[in-house]
């Protein structure tokens, strides 16, 4: 199911009246070089006024025409994320069910890394990273600064789509605690020369941060679902994020008062102030952390439940945080 022209037209309604310089267009799938209007929804973000450009994608499909398009636009940045779940070519064929899948993957860096595209598109790769993994993070570390990628980021499996109810796919809480700590070694270890990240909140509990800030500003981080970011689904609908499926509102229709429908929704309300139940509800890290709120509702039923796997458990609660290494 393609998104149609309507839900885009509203969508762009929306955020030609919302946007900032750091709005960033995230378009995924699914795969969306398969879009049969993908230029003309490139062509409707431009004249909307998005200056940021981000696709994640497989990678057969890339071609040097879509680039060259995307080079000849007036973007400030555009990044283009090839999807790598390993730097073995059988695993990655094997995860993907297609046998040219590495090859594809390759191919679609090569072209990013060509010369004319030299800070104008960034090579990005994103890994998603099954229970269980029997290879090397750093080696795939390696293979992004062969081919140039200015950034790698790693990720589990998240109980969504059909990986709902699939645990044998899934980290438990300890192995989810070393993957992190293993990805926030490689960080520190590949810093400046390429960046390396882990996509999950509970990241900032390896690095030790809490929500103490000067002056008594709170930022919030960690997870963006509803707060800094919201997902549009095909059919229209509004989420706080693509994992997880809450609906807000819906671009369906036109509507002149969107702003008023987000704005005044009791789930943005709590996901923004991080009105949580449980141990989250307290931990001294509930705004720059916050938890996947995905793998709430897959847990409790209710995603404004704790995150299952967090390590910390009573650890981080009255704004003390206690070290679990």
């Amino acid at each position: 199911m393609f998104v149609s022209d309507s839900v885009v037209d509203n969508f762009f309604k929306f955020i030609s009246r919302n946007k900032s310089d750091s709005f960033e267009l995230a378009i995924s799938g699914g795969e969306p070089l398969l879009h049969p209007k993908l230029g003309d929804i490139l062509d409707k973000a431009q004249k909307s006024g998005v200056n940021n450009i981000a696709i994640t994608t497989n990678g057969l499909l890339l071609s040097e025409k879509l680039l060259d398009f995307l080079r000849s636009m007036d973007f400030m940045s555009v990044a283009i994320s090839i999807s790598l779940d390993s730097h073995d070519e059988y695993i990655h064929n094997t995860i993907r069910g297609n046998g040219e899948a590495y090859a594809g993957a390759m191919r679609a860096l090569d072209l990013l890394a060509l010369d004319k595209y030299e800070g104008i598109i960034g090579s990005c790769i994103r890994t998603t990273v099954l229970n269980g993994y029997p290879y090397s993070l750093e080696d795939t570390v390696r293979l992004a600064v062969g081919k140039k990628s200015s950034r790698i980021v790693f990720s589990s499996v998240y109980p969504a789509g059909c990986a709902v109810g699939d645990s044998d796919i899934m980290m438990d809480k300890a192995k989810k605690k070393q993957f992190i700590l293993d990805v926030m070694r490689l960080k520190i270890k590949y810093d400046g020369i390429i960046c390396v990240d882990v996509h999950d909140p509970l990241r900032c509990l390896a690095s030790g941060y809490s929500d103490v800030h000067m002056n008594n500003v709170i930022a919030i981080g960690g997870c963006p679902a509803g707060t800094v970011s919201f997902n549009v689904k095909p059919d229209g609908t509004v989420t706080p994020c693509a994992m997880l499926d809450e609906p807000i509102m819906s671009f369906c229709k036109d509507n002149d008062d969107y702003e008023s429908i987000y704005a005044n929704s009791e789930l943005v309300r709590r996901l923004v102030t991080r009105e949580f139940q449980g141990i989250c509800s307290g931990c001294c890290n509930r705004y720059v952390c916050g938890g996947c709120r995905a793998r709430a509702q897959a847990a409790h039923g209710d995603c404004l439940c704790s995150d299952p796997d967090c390590w910390m458990g009573e650890g981080c609660i009255s704004g003390s945080y206690k070290s679990s290494n």
